[in-house]
């Protein structure tokens, strides 16, 4: 585990998959939880483990702890979701850079291992 400011980065080894208009957008074995707020995580996907073609670039944001993010839009089985996934490349938090992560309420299923989770990420101490 490594903090950075307020921002706590930890591994998991969970199987989370998050889906959007009908199709998996990322499902990965090796997810990083982020504690961008100190209430709960958010997951991090390796980038590898995120299916591209359904991503396309669609600005930037900046935060003062993770630094510049691009945002991307995702579109799926017709539908679309504006912004709503973010890659900190440059990140000073190494362990993110090549992580994307994706806002919650944007899409539509999260499954930790085969179970569906509907608020946020379960944060492992509480």
């Amino acid at each position: 585990m490594t903090a950075r400011g307020r921002v706590k980065v930890e591994s998991s080894n969970k199987r989370v998959r998050v889906l959007f208009g009908g199709e998996v957008v990322a499902d990965t074995t090796a997810p990083l939880l982020v504690w961008e707020k100190p209430y709960y995580p958010t997951y991090y996907f390796p980038a590898s483990d995120v299916r591209h073609d359904l991503l396309s670039e669609s600005g930037e944001s900046r935060s003062p702890s993770r630094g510049t993010a691009k945002r991307f839009t995702v579109s799926a089985g017709g539908a679309t979701a504006p912004d709503s996934a973010y890659r900190h490349t440059g990140s000073p938090i190494e362990e993110i850079r090549d992580h994307i992560a994706f806002d919650w309420a944007a899409m539509d299923h999260w499954l930790e291992e085969d179970e569906e989770v509907y608020v946020h990420a379960r944060d492992p101490y509480t």
